[in-house]
């Protein structure tokens, strides 16, 4: 079963999906009653759920009236350019999952295909110590973040490739 906050995510993104555009407007008060939670139980889904690395922009009023509105940002430019500029330098296994959830949901990955690329990630860059050998790095963490970009963009470079 999941934690409250996946429900209040999964319920915000139906609602997405349901408007048939990239924004909907919600009152916070109105959606903490609906999951019987306080509104900074909201805030924290928000921004741990839709921020802008993950394709949402948030606007936010307070006050008696206050909304939120929640705008899905869509890709401009290529996908290429897109992978390209997110998987520059290094990327933290939260980045990367980030990436891969939101070419999920903009239907460029399949749920089948992000799991394997979750898996040979982690494979590469959490049981593996790095293995990068870049001397920019000053500590494993770093080396495996910038393993973790570098072997990410070279899968996603050639799914593309085969797609195309």
């Amino acid at each position: 079963m999941g934690s409250l906050s996946d429900f209040i995510e999964q319920y915000l993104r139906q609602m997405l999906a349901a408007a048939g555009t990239n924004a909907i407007e919600i009152q916070r008060r109105e959606l903490a009653r609906i999951f019987r939670c306080s509104p900074s139980q909201i805030n924290y889904v928000l921004e741990t759920r839709f921020s802008n690395e993950q394709g949402f922009i948030i606007d936010s009023r307070r006050g008696g009236g206050g909304y939120i509105r929640i705008r899905q940002i869509p890709f401009d430019g290529s996908l290429l350019e897109f992978i390209e500029e997110m998987t520059e330098g290094a990327l933290s296994s939260q980045e990367a999952d980030t990436l891969l959830v939101r070419l999920q949901d903009d239907g460029s990955l399949d749920e089948h295909s992000a799991a394997i690329i979750r898996t040979v990630l982690y494979r590469q860059t959490e049981t593996d110590g790095g293995g990068g050998g870049d001397d920019d790095c000053d500590s494993e963490d770093d080396m495996n973040d910038v393993l973790r970009a570098k072997v990410l963009r070279a899968i996603l470079e050639v799914m593309m490739a085969l797609n195309e």
